[in-house]
């Protein structure tokens, strides 16, 4: 991105029109000036667009309060977990949840890894493994266990799945077993996950 600085009002005008704009990519153009710039601006900015009116901005916007460490926005992100409709979405919402509060709200967010939509499963999962200290670790992990282990192949090929979104290097155990699985799409999805895990130990399996 080019250097644009915003200590003047033409280009504070030109912010503001982008940040109002219908178009995703101008939205978040602006945003990214702002956050470039460190200015204080730009964590209000931030925590407003959660709940921008267009799903394409919303979704983005959770990466980029992990990458600026925005633990300010907890509260609100929180929020986000409840209103947000699009469960896509409410996944990255609850991920990032767990990257601000880490092992604090391990108790909060046990209850989704139960939820009927596999995104929310998903995030609930992931974000504890990932953020959530050792209690995460272990009661998701559990979790994922069960899932690797368990009689319906569509539900290990969910593991297998979980697995590759965690994408921690020595978290590739359970792949071991799903690369021989006897279901061709719990192979197929394990393959993938490898793919994203990339430990050295898997590529036998790979090879077959």
């Amino acid at each position: 991105m080019s250097s644009l600085r915003i200590d003047n009002p033409q280009t504070i005008q030109i912010i503001n029109q982008k940040l109002a704009s219908e178009h995703p990519g101008e939205v978040l153009y602006a945003l990214d000036v702002l956050l470039k710039e460190k200015s204080e601006e730009g964590v209000v900015v931030l925590g407003n667009l959660l709940e921008h009116k267009l799903p394409e901005v919303r979704r983005e916007i959770f990466g980029r309060i992990i990458r600026y460490n925005m633990f300010s926005l907890q509260r609100e992100v929180k929020n986000r977990i409840t209103d947000e409709p699009v469960n896509e979405i409410k996944r990255l919402a609850i991920e990032t949840y767990c990257f601000l509060g880490e092992g604090s709200v391990v108790d909060e967010i046990c209850p989704y890894m139960d939820d009927a939509d596999s995104h929310i499963q998903t995030g609930a999962i992931v974000g504890l493994i990932r953020f959530g200290g050792i209690n995460g670790v272990i009661l998701a992990g559990a979790r994922l266990i069960e899932y690797v282990n368990d009689s319906d192949p569509r539900t290990r090929a969910f593991g297998a799945y979980i697995i590759g979104e965690v994408g921690i290097y020595n978290f590739y155990h359970p792949l071991l077993s799903l690369l021989d699985d006897e279901d061709g799409d719990v192979r197929k999805e394990a393959l993938r996950s490898s793919g994203r895990v990339k430990h050295p130990k898997l590529y036998p399996g790979l090879l077959k």
